[in-house]
């Protein structure tokens, strides 16, 4: 044994030699640099947001209210687990002491957590059943007291040898706990009483193993408390703003849908990522490739060969300096044809952060095929814009094909082919 804790002590200070050499090389790194380490610039960057959210009311930003709103109902739920499972455990616990208890044995299991144990089940098993109707927003700082203190008050009644002990049986309760309130000052109070109560059984002494696990410890449970609670609030904002982009860019869909006969979704490199059935509509014409068979095709594939690499370069994610608001382009249908259309375009990113592109199109409108309208003239006498009486004419509806009136030279018409055909 007291090779082995020679070994032991070895080992201890080439690990501590290391992070020496890390850290002084870090240092070193950012001298030459000119500039923090990153790990100071964080800090520096945190301690000057909890200066300024202290000095000056923080303005409400719009969605704020539903992300907080979403926030507290996560904690409830998480607290609602975080007591079923407990119930678990401690269920089991107390069945485990129960014999030796019952035989008026001493059991193994820190007896300084029967009487917590005790008053902590029926809670949790409450909280397990009846957690729609006494866990809320209002509810989640009392809650965590009440757990809380059941977590300190066994170091009360613990001895100095089994400190460390109770407080490392304590530690992933209080770690969950810890996630639970409303307020984020409260882990801090609560652990610090903790610590308070801890040391105090070794009456504060700095070289005690004590102390120095229990210090160890409180660091352990801060650095992994709040990062928690920062990161599942981030979460849940993320998850608002990616709604709120997916809204936007539905939006951004129907406004040019209005305006074009198509409009599709490609990536970075120009691939379908959607069915595209408008684009099916304008060009296969219900033959061929079905409507939700289009995602993956390459897109430029549609178009003419002449025009798909200036659409290539407009569209590139590599060229977003020379895009065009509008190209004009040869697209070809399931039959062959080609059809002259408009494209317009923007970027957005998707949720994996790739480059991404909205293309509306719709058919070019070519003016000069349309015929040129009639000269202005005086206008002409009923008499003189009247048809001839020559001229053969009939009326119908478009809709039935019923017909309206026809001229006297249509009738004539008629009863010369009915009595050649009797000839």
């Amino acid at each position: 044994m007291v090779e082995l804790a020679g070994v032991d002590a070895v080992c201890i200070i080439f690990l501590q030699g290391i992070t020496a050499v890390s850290l002084c090389a870090v240092v070193v790194q950012s001298v030459c640099k000119g500039q923090l380490p990153n790990m100071v610039v964080q800090m520096q960057y945190g301690f000057c947001s909890l200066r300024d959210h202290w000095a000056q009311v923080a303005k409400p930003k719009p969605g704020n209210a539903r992300v907080q709103a979403k926030f507290v109902a996560t904690l409830c739920s998480l607290l609602t687990n975080i007591a079923r499972i407990s119930a678990v455990a401690l269920f089991l616990r107390l069945l485990a002491i129960q014999g030796p208890l019952m035989r008026n044995q001493p059991h193994q299991l820190q007896p300084s957590l029967d009487i917590s144990n005790l008053i902590s089940y029926p809670i949790m098993f409450f909280l397990a059943v009846f957690h729609d109707k006494v866990i809320s927003g209002r509810t989640l700082d009392v809650w965590y007291v009440l757990l809380q203190a059941l977590c300190v008050v066994p170091l009360l009644s613990t001895t100095p040898q089994d400190v460390t002990s109770v407080s490392l049986v304590t530690l992933l309760s209080r770690v969950t706990l810890g996630l639970c309130p409303t307020r984020g000052w409260l882990p801090i109070v609560g652990n610090v009483i903790h610590w308070i109560l801890a040391v105090k059984q070794v009456e504060f002494r700095l070289q005690s193993d004590v102390f120095l696990a229990q210090s160890a410890e409180l660091v352990l449970l801060f650095s992994g408390v709040f990062p928690l609670r920062h990161a599942l609030y981030e979460n849940i904002r993320m998850s608002f703003e990616l709604n709120t982009r997916t809204i936007d860019l539905s939006a951004v869909s129907g406004l040019l849908l209005g305006y074009c006969d198509a409009v599709v979704e490609v990536d970075s490199s120009l691939k379908l990522t959607d069915d595209s059935r408008q684009l099916s509509t304008l060009l296969l014409h219900g033959h061929g490739i079905s409507a939700g068979s289009l995602a993956g095709y390459d897109f430029l594939s549609f178009f003419h060969v002449d025009d798909r690499e200036h659409i290539r370069v407009s569209l590139g994610a590599k060229n977003q300096s020379t895009q065009a608001l509008a190209l004009n382009a040869r697209m070809q249908d399931c039959l062959g044809n080609f059809v002259k259309v408009e494209i317009l375009f923007t970027s957005f990113q998707n949720a994996d952060g790739e480059e991404c592109r909205l293309v509306g199109m719709r058919e070019f409108q070519d003016f000069s095929s349309v015929a040129v309208p009639l000269p202005a003239g005086p206008a002409l006498s009923p008499a003189e814009a009247s048809p001839s009486q020559d001229l053969c004419s009939v009326a119908f509806d478009a809709t039935s094909f019923d017909i309206l009136s026809v001229s006297a030279a249509f009738k004539k018409l008629c009863s010369s082919v009915c009595y050649g055909s009797r000839v």
